[in-house]
């Protein structure tokens, strides 16, 4: 018998894939739950299981891309971590989800998941020019906010671009 909770995960997993691969197939389109169920293969109770909602699902979908959990290392790491550190960490995490990247920038109308991504990265920024400079506190808000709009302007750019361009190292 399997494990219900990666049981659980896999549904999940599942649901926000099709939803990823509907975005992709139509950009501009509003997505129904019983799209998203139909290509998903379940049904809508089972989505309900899931997801109060689309937007919820959404949402997940995007916290999936967010790389939270190397954002929070980074920030831990202190002052071990360099630029360097930083941009390669970014490089490493984004660009395995360039696809997801992609898809979601492109739906980003209201620049959510862009804001989203910028309020992960800023405390990042902003323990760096914390270390490099030595300003007042609302100084160092508008460095660090200048700096993460800065890095995550790039990254669209080169999610959005066509294939061709790709980052130099």
């Amino acid at each position: 018998m399997g494990d219900r909770a990666s049981d659980n995960e896999d549904v999940r997993d599942d649901f926000l894939q099709a939803l990823l691969k509907l975005f992709q197939e139509n950009p501009g389109a509003e997505v129904s739950v019983a799209a998203l169920c139909a290509k998903a293969g379940y049904s809508r109770s089972t989505f309900y299981r899931y997801f109060d909602s689309l937007p919820e699902a959404h949402e997940a979908l995007e916290d999936r891309v967010v790389p939270t959990g190397v954002l929070q290392a980074l920030v831990a790491g202190g002052d071990a971590v360099c630029m360097e550190d930083i941009t390669g960490a970014f490089l490493g995490t984004l660009t395995a989800s360039k696809r997801e990247l992609t898809t979601l920038f492109a739906r980003d109308v209201h620049e959510r998941f862009f804001n989203k991504l910028k309020a992960a990265m800023k405390p990042v920024f902003r323990l760096q020019v914390e270390r490099a400079f030595s300003m007042t506190p609302f100084e160092y808000d508008v460095m660090a906010e200048y700096l993460t709009t800065a890095k995550l302007s790039l990254l669209r750019m080169w999610a959005l671009s066509p294939p061709t361009w790709t980052w130099r190292t």
